[in-house]
């Protein structure tokens, strides 16, 4: 009995050798994501963690050219023909595995069996249908084809195979229970009818064709990108580690994205689903209705507005720059870094939206000496300059972030409104306090005569280490001040379904006198941004 098994009744194996053989024996066996060969001595040698990575070296191979002779268990003109002498001769087993290779572009159809590996050339047109004889169940290597561009994956009922380093470029499976795809291209295909498919190390690539996805989908591939076709994406069960972009998204299965990247130049429609962000980075706009729910843990949201109309957003510890959130029910869980407009109604859970802790994600500057630093600096979203109308008995804070220690020299700020003479301002600044100010670090000292429409300094030496502060002003007579637009106001006179409120500060009520330690309790302010600024030695 040769290594590979008994030949049939009168067949030959031109290719066996003995076991003194100079050349190495393949086909011993395997353990969980490991193969097993003999060496020319005899001894157990590593072939690697996949079947590919032994194709080369199988010696049960049958080659497959269609204008050269017939050579009877060496090879044919077609695949079915080599596939029916392996079975009269050599059934394949898992210890008895076999490879078909293919010469140059094959047009006939066939079906993948067990254990007889399909090799075509990386660049080979196979253009008939491919179909398996069985499904995948516990090895993934069962049924596989290695190399080729395949024109027709056409899966039925339960059955499946794995395809590794091919181009498909189209399906008409009607059923299907699992198609494995590794490191290979996907330019084209119907796959909607295949119970799962799993798509590891691959690009999806469309450039005039179309890809449809199942429903259940696994990927964790490089990215699936949409140039001048269409690929859409129905649902997933997972997909990881992935750059998504133009993608036509299915509008009632779930999405799990795992520290994906999500580009869309367009709006995501998301209706009556679960959709789960976990540290992704977000780059799109998302729509959603009906009784969807979006959770984005971790990660970033960019440039995007979200509108879940009659469904729910719930955050945690995400970072955001110019996010706009309209509508819906909003619960945030501790996020680190926002920097939004949000539509926020009276249905809204203000309590939730308190708590965010408004550290922009671009709080990160090399401070230069004699230049002048504010929120705006440090990211803080906003519409260029202003005025800020100030009044006697209020507590009027911006928040301040300093991301590497340094020191200021001066406190910076601006009349550009007021009657009268006398008028006094006081300045100062205090310690974070769950989004708020909390204790007095320094009081910087009074503005005598604030009166002349001109900007006022105060001579101060403070070092601060990185972290969230708060420039905190008062006035005894009602004054307007120089301030940073925001981007948007509270609409006035709409029905409280679309407003949208920005809070870049917070604001509370105060007598006028020595900056009080702590801070008097503050709300949330949606005006315009006082500019007060720090200038850096």
């Amino acid at each position: 009995m040769g290594i590979w098994g008994k030949p049939g009744a009168g067949a030959s194996w031109p290719r066996l050798h003995n076991i003194n053989s100079l050349l190495d024996h393949q086909g011993a066996g395997g353990v969980l994501n490991n193969l097993i060969a003999f060496n020319s001595s005899g001894l157990f040698k590593d072939s690697g963690n996949k079947i590919s990575d032994i194709v080369n070296s199988i010696e049960n191979v049958i080659q497959i050219h269609p204008t050269k002779p017939v050579i009877a268990g060496e090879r044919y003109q077609d695949i079915p023909t080599a596939q029916a002498w392996i079975a009269a001769n050599s059934p394949a087993t898992i210890n008895n595995i076999w490879a078909i290779k293919t010469a140059g572009n094959y047009s006939g159809n066939f079906t993948v069996q067990s254990w007889i590996i399909q090799v075509f050339e990386r660049n080979s047109q196979i253009t008939g249908s491919i179909n398996s004889a069985g499904g995948i169940t516990t090895d993934f290597d069962e049924f596989l084809i290695v190399g080729g561009i395949l024109s027709d994956i056409k899966l039925t009922g339960s059955n499946g195979f794995r395809v590794e380093n091919v181009t498909i470029k189209g399906s008409s499976s009607t059923g299907g229970g699992l198609l494995a795809v590794f490191n290979s291209l996907i330019t084209a295909g119907d796959f909607s009818n295949i119970s799962q498919m799993s798509v590891f190390g691959s690009v999806t690539l469309t450039v005039g064709g179309t890809v449809t996805f199942p429903t259940s989908l696994e990927y964790e591939g490089e990215r699936i990108q949409n140039s001048a076709g269409t690929i859409n994406l129905n649902g997933c069960s997972h997909i990881f580690g992935t750059r998504v972009s133009g993608v036509t998204w299915g509008l009632t299965a779930g999405y799990n994205f795992e520290k994906c990247t999500i580009i869309d130049s367009g709006t995501i429609n998301f209706s009556s689903q679960s959709i789960i962000f976990d540290e992704c980075r977000i780059k799109a706009d998302i729509q959603v209705t009906g009784s969807s729910s979006v959770t984005v843990n971790g990660g970033s949201v960019s440039g995007s507005a979200f509108n879940v109309n009659g469904g729910a957003l719930t955050t945690r510890n995400i970072s955001t720059e110019n996010f706009t959130y309209t509508s819906g029910t909003w619960t945030n869980l501790g996020n680190d870094y926002d920097n939004r407009s949000s539509g926020i109604s009276a249905t809204d859970d203000q309590g939730a939206i308190d708590e965010m802790i408004l550290t922009p994600p671009n709080a990160k500057q090399s401070y230069k000496t004699g230049e002048y630093y504010d929120a705006k600096s440090a990211g803080i979203l906003t519409n260029g300059l202003t005025t800020y109308a100030v009044s006697s008995g209020n507590f009027y804070c911006t928040p301040f972030f300093v991301d590497k220690q340094n020191t200021f020299d001066r406190v910076w700020i601006e009349k550009t409104a007021g009657i009268g003479t006398g008028a006094k301002a006081r300045l100062g600044i205090y310690e974070d306090n769950l989004n708020r100010p909390g204790n007095l670090i320094t009081d910087f000292g009074e503005i005598t005569n604030f009166d002349v429409n001109t900007t006022y300094e105060i001579i101060i030496n403070e070092t601060f280490k990185p972290g969230k502060y708060w420039l905190c002003l008062m006035v005894d007579t009602n004054r307007t001040i120089r301030a940073h637009a925001t981007v948007e106001g509270r609409s006035v006179g709409d029905d409280g379904a679309g407003g949208i409120t920005r809070y870049p500060s917070v604001s509370g009520s105060q007598s006028y006198g020595a900056m009080p330690d702590p801070a008097p309790t503050t709300n949330l302010d949606n005006n315009n941004i006082p500019r007060i600024q720090l200038r850096s030695t």
